[in-house]
């Protein structure tokens, strides 16, 4: 009976850790809310702020010196005047007054529709400040004595207490120590989330500052030893995480926490269109890749990436390189570029004269443009003089003439946009390269999903294929982008980019 006691005893301890790491883990994990339909603005009138709605109704009058709306999907609305905040929903409704001071957190650094954290909101009791949600109940305790928006991360929020600073999420759950002094995300991005970011931390000594670096989990990386720390963010291939970093006064590379590059170095840059690291000792420069293998010996004055080579100049002695590290003799172009489409390079020639090659090095057009760039298909923009424009297929044959002023392909659609401007005159070309699309002083906008066309009070919409569709056919949850117009009012932005509505255009 006392060893079934002594088993069901640890039992219970086991079962309770569970449930407590279960519960913890549940807290970190939090996933940011996604903004499906803006249907509140700011109004501007008279050095005063208001909200007005999809159709132009005033909801919040133009009486406030400054509102903030932290999710435009909801009716969540923080009016300032003279330092005092009111929280009123659409119905002119005051919110959480049982609270010394509520605002919104306003974003750092981030890509987002809104300009501030989407569901939570900062609270101040007496000289301590917390976060409820938007129906008022507490998610973190008036316990810190200062919250803000992490920086280069959304939905993770900087603490502060006695001059340290921490991070937790918005569920309040701790992700970060308070014990630096200062915390900010690695600004890396990806998929449109800034999840799969870390963190820089840093500590101020008799020295200096000194840096270390912690993973998207919170788990500590690298030490507070390094004198500078950055991710490179450019590279998105996989969740590899790249960081150059200076200690002692030399600089180096780091893969995952493991030495890459050894410390060696004056400086290293990452070129991102071949993922290669440019690195000098001194006066000389070479090449590396992300890996730590030698590309170029670090001995040249000078590098130029020429697409598919690299230009090492010595004095004036002239080396090239491809990517691999091999010496090319007798070069007959100065750059070969990569295009979207692997069967074809462009060529630039000692004339500085552009054409084409195929994947084995056939040419296919003739170094005889003084501009080429890759369309798709089969199609290449060009100009022979650099004034006018027309596309070009791969047997250099003239599909669209020579004769716009710009011409570009829009996005990443199978769309041809022209402009000839002393007609004032847009023209769209699709997938065929016929002409669908010719008005003067007319507007484009691009949308994820379709082409807006404004000609006076006329709107026309097109898919990428050319074809001619409905406003109705477009869904709400592909037009995100807000429109330029609101009823009477006209969209303005502040020097910091926040959107505005206003009567005057």
């Amino acid at each position: 009976m006392k060893k079934s006691g002594i088993v069901v005893f640890i039992l219970l301890i086991i079962a309770v850790g569970v449930s407590i790491y279960a519960a913890t883990r549940q807290k970190k994990e939090y996933k940011v809310e996604e903004i499906k339909a803006i249907n509140y603005h700011i109004l501007y009138k008279d050095e005063k702020m208001g909200v007005i709605d999809n159709n132009g109704d005033i909801i919040i009058d133009p009486i406030y010196q400054y509102i903030q709306i932290p999710n435009p999907e909801k009716d969540i609305f923080v009016c300032i005047e003279q330092e005092k905040n009111i929280v009123l929903n659409s119905r002119k409704e005051k919110l959480f007054e049982n609270y010394d001071e509520v605002s919104a957190i306003p974003l750092q650094g981030v890509k987002s529709l809104s300009n501030y954290e989407k569901n939570v909101l900062r609270y101040r009791d007496e000289d301590k400040y917390g976060i409820i949600d938007f129906q008022g109940d507490i998610v973190v305790k008036a316990e810190y004595d200062k919250i803000e928006s992490l920086k280069y991360k959304e939905g993770e929020l900087l603490v502060n207490q006695n001059n340290k600073v921490g991070v937790i999420n918005l569920k309040g759950a701790k992700i970060i120590n308070i014990e630096y002094d200062k915390i900010e995300g690695d600004n890396f991005y990806k998929d449109e989330s800034y999840a799969e970011s870390g963190y820089i931390v840093c500590k101020k000594t008799e020295d200096g500052y000194i840096y270390g670096y912690f993973d998207k989990n919170g788990k500590e990386v690298l030490k507070t030893e390094y004198n500078q720390i950055n991710r490179i963010i450019e590279y998105t291939e996989t969740n590899d995480v790249y960081l150059i970093a200076r200690k002692d006064g030399r600089v180096g590379t780091i893969k995952n926490g493991k030495t890459v590059l050894e410390f060696k170095f004056q400086g290293i840059e990452f070129n991102e269109n071949d993922n290669l690291l440019v690195v000098n000792k001194g006066e000389k420069y070479g090449v590396y890749d992300l890996e730590g293998k030698e590309i170029i010996p670090a001995q040249y004055e000078e590098l130029y990436f020429r697409g598919i080579y690299i230009l090492a100049l010595d004095g004036e002695t002239e080396t090239y390189y491809d990517l691999d590290g091999n010496k090319k003799e007798n070069m007959k172009y100065s750059g070969v570029y990569k295009t979207e489409n692997s069967k074809y390079y462009i060529t630039i020639d000692q004339d500085s004269l552009c054409g084409v090659i195929g994947e084995d090095g056939k040419v296919e057009i003739e170094n005889s443009y003084a501009y080429i760039e890759y369309a798709f298909d089969d199609y290449f923009i060009a100009s022979k003089d650099g004034t006018k424009f027309g596309i070009i297929n791969n047997e250099n044959k003239v599909v669209i003439d020579f004769e716009y002023d710009i011409l570009s392909k829009v996005g990443k659609a199978y769309v041809i946009q022209g402009m000839k401007k002393d007609e004032n005159l847009l023209e769209l070309h699709f997938k065929k390269l016929q002409k669908i699309y010719s008005e003067q002083e007319a507007a484009i906008y691009v949308y994820k999903d379709y082409i807006e066309l404004q000609k006076d009070n006329t709107i026309k919409y097109f898919d990428f294929e050319g074809n001619s569709i409905q406003e109705s056919q477009i869904s709400k949850e592909i037009k995100l982008e807000e429109p330029e117009k609101i009823g009477k009012y006209f969209k303005q932005y502040y020097d910091t980019g926040e959107i505005y509505y206003t009567d005057e255009y």
